[in-house]
C-alpha cells in the first residue's frame, strides 16, 4: 500500500504531467434549464426537451421559448448562457482547432476560461453577419434575424469583432462596456460605443444586482474604470443601453440620463431605471423597442410604413 507522502508525490506528478485532466470536463453538459427549451441531436430528425446533465454534442442546435434560458459548460471549461428565443448550434469543441459557436438568433452570453496549455486556443461565436473571436473573457452576442443586425458587447476581457464580409482576423478590438453593431446590408464600420454604466455593473453582477447596496458599489467601480479608460471620437454618444431582443442601441428619453464630462459618456439620472432583473433594457411605459424603429413610441407604431 502507497503511503500518504508518496501518495500526494503521484497526485503532484500528475498535474505537471497532466494539467488539463482535472479541470478539463469530458463532455459539453447542460448546468441550468429554466423555462421551456428544446434540444436537436446531430443525428436525429426530431427535437426533445433539454435536461440538466444531458450532454451536448457537435452538430447539436438548442432552442429556448420565451422566459426560457439554458447554461452549458464546454469541455474547455467555457460557459454558455443561451437567452430567452434563442438558437445556437455546437459547430465545433476541440483543445487544438478551438470551439465554434453558431448563434443563429437570439442572445448568447459566453464566459471564456483561458488557455493554460495552448496559446492558439481560439473561441469564436458566428452569426449571418459578424465574427467573434475571444480568449479569455466574458462578452454578449445578439443576433436578430428580423433586422439582420449582429451586435456584440464586452462584459470583461477583448473581443475582436470581425464582419464576415472582411478578411479573417481583421476587425475591431473591443474591450470592457463597448459595444459594436454590425450588418451584412451594411457596407460601413458601425461606430464603437461604450453602455451605460449601470447596465454593465448588472451584468457583471448577475442575480447580484438585485441587491441594490452590490449594484450601487459595482457601479462606482464602473464609472471609476470609465473615467481611467476613455474612448474617443464616437459618431454615436456613449451612455446607452443594449436590448437583448433586438440587439439594437438604445438612448433613452433625454430626462433620464445627464452627460458626465467625467467619463465621457451619459449615465442614469437613477440608477437601474431602466434595467429588468436580467440587466436589459426596459422601455418606458407608452415605449416599445421595435426590431425596425427602434425606441419608439406604442401610439407611434401604427402609422408607420412597413420598412
Amino acid at each position: 500500500m502507497l503511503s500518504k507522502r508518496r501518495l500526494l508525490f503521484f497526485m503532484f506528478a500528475s498535474l505537471i504531467l497532466h494539467p488539463t485532466s482535472i479541470f478539463s470536463l469530458d463532455s459539453n453538459q447542460v448546468t441550468l434549464v429554466r423555462g421551456e427549451a428544446t434540444i436537436l441531436k446531430a443525428d436525429r430528425k426530431k427535437a426533445e426537451k433539454i435536461y440538466k446533465g444531458l450532454q451536448v454534442n457537435e452538430g447539436d442546435s438548442v432552442l429556448t421559448k420565451s422566459k426560457s434560458i439554458v447554461k452549458i459548460k464546454l469541455m474547455d471549461n467555457s460557459t454558455l448562457t443561451i437567452g430567452p428565443n434563442s438558437k445556437m448550434e455546437i459547430k465545433r469543441v476541440k483543445q487544438k482547432e478551438g470551439t465554434v459557436i453558431g448563434l443563429l438568433k437570439g442572445m448568447l452570453r459566453s464566459k471564456v476560461e483561458s488557455s493554460n496549455n495552448s496559446r492558439k486556443a481560439k473561441y469564436k461565436v458566428k452569426t449571418r453577419s459578424v465574427s467573434l473571436g475571444v480568449r479569455g473573457t466574458d462578452f454578449i452576442a445578439v443576433y436578430n434575424p428580423q433586422n439582420n443586425v449582429s451586435t456584440n458587447l464586452t462584459v470583461e476581457g477583448k473581443v475582436q469583432v470581425a464582419e464576415n464580409r472582411k478578411v479573417e482576423g481583421k476587425g475591431k478590438l473591443t474591450s470592457f462596456g463597448e459595444l459594436v453593431s454590425t450588418t451584412s446590408e451594411i457596407k460601413e464600420d458601425t461606430p464603437l460605443v461604450r453602455i451605460a454604466p449601470d447596465q454593465l455593473a448588472h451584468l457583471r453582477l448577475g442575480s447580484g444586482a438585485q441587491k441594490k447596496e452590490k449594484l450601487e458599489q459595482e457601479y462606482k467601480n464602473v464609472l471609476k474604470e470609465y473615467e481611467d479608460k476613455k474612448i474617443s471620437g464616437d459618431q454615436v454618444p456613449s451612455g446607452g443601453y443594449l436590448d437583448f431582443n433586438t440587439g439594437l442601441y438604445i438612448f433613452p428619453e433625454s430626462d433620464k440620463i445627464v452627460y458626465d464630462e467625467s467619463i465621457g459618456s451619459y449615465r442614469p439620472q437613477k440608477l437601474g431605471e431602466m434595467l429588468d432583473d436580467e440587466g436589459n433594457f426596459k422601455p418606458s411605459p407608452g415605449y416599445t423597442v421595435d426590431p425596425n424603429y427602434g425606441y419608439i413610441k406604442l401610439s407611434e407604431i401604427d402609422d408607420l410604413d412597413e420598412p
